[in-house]
């Protein structure tokens, strides 16, 4: 409707620019077409203003919003947040990547979430700190969009050394340094590799650590007790228990199964109707299990403990997963045989993959701003220096 309209009113005007030719009748015509498209842009602007004082109007989101999943929410592009882009890589002639393209803004219905500030971030509440990911690729997509926004945000960043084994992008804003550490890949609870990632990166006070365990498990009684392994290993580090810890929330999978899960889909691949696209789940609910297997030792932590809520707020997300605009098809991807289904962080052609379980850009833009509410907001929502 809105393509129609644009095209009749580009017509009224081109056909206005040439009224000596025009009949009479006809230029009536084109005047009226002319004074409806003048009169439908003031009542979008007008609706427009209208939607954003609205939007002021409401209170910052806190806490309680965010663990509530900000409902009601909608998405809207924000063309005006763009980086050739991130980190190190943020210089002239490198080539884009998928986290710095436009940010898409998340608008809920009940408070106002801020945008990524970078140079609030790097300047105030970061200042002088290490940011570091540790975990499966979940993790790894938040330091991606991290990463980004503080590109979006005109911030730029240099390689540099941590430590054998310990690299970061170094930001340096307002005059304040910020490391980004690479993601440390450790997919499930492993002492000696989580030794070693501690030998490298050497976590202290100060530190920010953000946590992505879950995806991987398939038994909940394993990932509870891997989960209280995991919050001892770090009571017992005396200097990287005084870090500050978030918990990322196992964000829930859309597989075209009715519970959503992968090994659900996987089991049966008789039962799959193709092409295969991520959708709704009837009983997602089911896979809520590794929030409720790892809630217990997260509560019970010893030490600066904080979560990354996304279950609620993704839970009925089924589009935000690569996956739900590339279908998979039997003969093409998979050649005929649905028992090699997989999934990649990509739904390529040629590798049957279907990815119902990564998030797109945009949402984990999103978590990377639910970070900086996190780590830069207390409870009610007010500017706080980390740690304070």
């Amino acid at each position: 409707m809105r393509g129609s309209l644009l095209v009749l009113c580009v017509s009224a005007g081109l056909s206005l620019g040439k009224a000596r030719r025009v009949p009479e009748r006809l230029m009536r015509l084109l005047l009226l077409m002319a004074s409806a498209c003048a009169i439908g842009k003031r009542t979008q602007i007008k609706r427009a203003r209208r939607s954003e004082a609205e939007t002021k109007a409401l209170p910052h989101c806190n806490a309680t919003d965010l663990a509530l999943g900000l409902p009601g929410g909608v998405w809207r592009a924000a063309p005006d947040r763009r980086a050739s882009g991130f980190g190190a890589d943020a210089a002239p002639g490198a080539a884009p990547d998928q986290y710095a393209k436009p940010v898409h803004d998340f608008a809920p219905a009940t408070c106002r979430l801020r945008r990524f500030d970078a140079r609030d971030f790097a300047g105030r509440c970061a200042a002088g700190r290490r940011v570091a990911f540790l975990g499966d690729s979940l993790g790894e997509q938040v330091w991606k969009a991290l990463l980004g926004l503080l590109a979006h945000g005109g911030a730029r960043a240099e390689r540099a050394a941590c430590g054998p084994g310990c690299a970061a992008d170094r930001f340096a804003v307002a005059g304040a340094r910020l490391d980004v550490l690479e993601r440390f890949k450790v997919s499930r609870f492993d002492g000696a590799a989580l030794d070693a990632v501690d030998a490298a990166a050497r976590f202290r006070a100060g530190d920010v650590v953000l946590l992505s365990f879950g995806a991987h498990y398939r038994n909940a009684s394993r990932l509870a007790a891997d989960a209280v392994a995991l919050m001892t290993w770090i009571a017992a580090g005396p200097s990287r228990r005084r870090a500050t810890w978030v918990w990322r929330e196992t964000s829930p999978s859309h597989f075209p199964v009715p519970s959503g899960a992968y090994e659900d889909m996987v089991a049966c691949p008789a039962c799959l109707r193709w092409p295969l696209r991520c959708r709704r789940a009837r009983d997602l609910g089911a896979q809520r299990w590794r929030v409720a297997a790892a809630a217990p030792a997260l509560d019970a932590a010893a030490f600066d403990l904080r979560t990354l809520p996304l279950w609620e707020l993704l839970k009925a997300a089924w589009r935000a997963h690569p996956g739900a605009g590339a279908p998979l098809r039997l003969e093409e991807d998979c050649g005929g045989d649905a028992g090699r289904l997989r999934v990649r962080a990509t739904a390529s052609k040629g590798t049957c993959a279907l990815d119902c379980l990564h998030l797109a850009p945009r949402y984990n833009h999103l978590a990377a701003r639910l970070l900086y509410h996190a780590l830069c907001f207390d409870e009610t929502g007010r500017p706080t220096p980390l740690g304070g």
